[in-house]
């Protein structure tokens, strides 16, 4: 091989490998969001956290704490100076929020539905919402940190009016994306690969051995083991399935059969030796 090829090569994975370390830190810590932009000094943080994303409930897992801060609370930070509510809306409920003042504050769990479609896996999207009221100055600081989705989030209603509404749209990270892209097509390639051998064998006269028989065998166990996967564990059924997955087994089946086929046209009878007797 020519240095010029070796430095070429060695060049290629260099920027393959930065670019996966840049995919890594696009992915991480995007979501992050702040209601109103220039919040008063004496106000109510609601401080809310992506905490999970269920696809096949469509339900998306929230962690509110609230967080007094400028003259609303004491000097330690942890508690407020007086009595506060504010109060959350989703699409299924409303619940009021009551922090007494000199008491613990805790974080509150709170679901919202998030409508999509995983059928259209790894590229499907999910929208839910939320909305926020209290009498007190408040501000939401909101940071969805997971890996496989990225989120974004946006306001529904004018910078500082109330109830703030906010809209809370995920998608599949790039990670998910490659990932998912690269097992499916890993799947049709070792479906081509099935089919190649098999045509290799019938029409043009390549000696066919049962190990290739064993071989096309396992590939319909192999198959399913990768779909299963997938990051996410979407369910079977999605468009690259029907795309990819389906065909890929069904083209399988059908090498497997031909060479079955074959091996028995091929293969003569074992003759009785002499001196057999029925």
């Amino acid at each position: 091989m020519r240095r010029g090829t070796i430095v070429g090569v060695v060049a290629a994975l260099v920027i393959l490998y930065a670019a996966g370390i840049f995919a890594y830190f696009k992915d991480t810590g995007v979501g992050v969001f702040d209601s109103p932009e220039n919040p008063p000094a004496d106000r109510l943080g609601i401080n809310v956290t992506t905490m999970s994303i269920d696809v096949a409930k469509q339900q998306v897992d929230l962690s509110i704490l609230p967080d007094p801060q400028g003259n609303l609370t004491d000097d330690n930070g942890f508690t407020s100076k007086k009595n506060i509510s504010f109060t959350i809306y989703t699409g299924d409920s409303q619940k009021t929020v009551d922090i007494k003042a000199g008491q613990p504050i805790t974080t509150i769990d709170v679901p919202i539905s998030a409508f999509g479609n995983i059928s259209a896996y790894p590229f499907d999207q999910y929208s839910g919402w939320i909305s926020f009221d209290s009498d007190t100055p408040f501000a939401v600081h909101w940071e969805s940190d997971l890996q496989a989705f990225h989120a974004h989030i946006s306001a529904d209603t004018k910078n500082g009016s109330t109830p703030l509404i906010l809209d809370a749209d995920y998608s599949r990270s790039s990670s998910v994306r490659v990932f998912a892209l690269f097992l499916y097509l890993l799947t049709a390639l070792v479906a081509t690969v099935a089919v190649t051998v098999t045509i290799c064998v019938v029409f043009r006269g390549y000696k066919l051995e049962f190990g290739q028989i064993g071989w096309s065998a396992a590939l319909l166990f192999v198959l399913p083991a990768v779909r299963t996967s997938l990051p996410g564990g979407p369910p079977l059924g999605t468009l690259a399935d029907f795309l990819v997955f389906f065909w890929a087994e069904a083209l399988v089946v059908l090498c497997l059969i031909t060479l079955v086929r074959r091996w028995i046209v091929t293969q003569k009878p074992v003759e009785q030796t002499v001196g057999d007797t029925d």
